[in-house]
């Protein structure tokens, strides 16, 4: 999937994300497939990261009740907050579903 040439791998998510050079409604009709099968193969993987992100958290509040450290509550509130934003992220990328378009002739 690295060498797809319509996706880059995104850190902060690990997990490829379309970069297109175009609109993908202006791709050819085989080129929409390509992007389309590659993409169903990321979004099958997106519960899986979510579930990995979901067991951080719950690792940064166990470790919150086992502390009296107020510097290490106020970190592992931020981390909380940073996963659960990348998490909010997947899921609104979950539901991307592009579909192949036709370019109508308009005469």
């Amino acid at each position: 999937m690295s060498n797809h040439p319509y996706f880059r791998h995104n850190d902060r998510l690990c997990i490829p994300l379309p970069v297109f050079p175009q609109p993908f409604e202006e791709m050819a009709p085989t080129d929409q497939e390509n992007i389309i099968a590659a993409w169903e193969s990321i979004r099958a993987r997106i519960p899986d990261r979510i579930l990995e992100l979901e067991q951080k958290i719950q690792g940064h509040l166990e470790s919150i009740s086992q502390t009296d450290d107020w510097e290490q509550i106020i970190a592992s509130f931020n981390q909380i907050s940073d996963i659960a934003s990348r998490i909010a992220e997947l899921n609104t990328w979950q539901r991307v579903d592009p579909h192949v378009t036709t370019l109508m002739d308009e005469d």
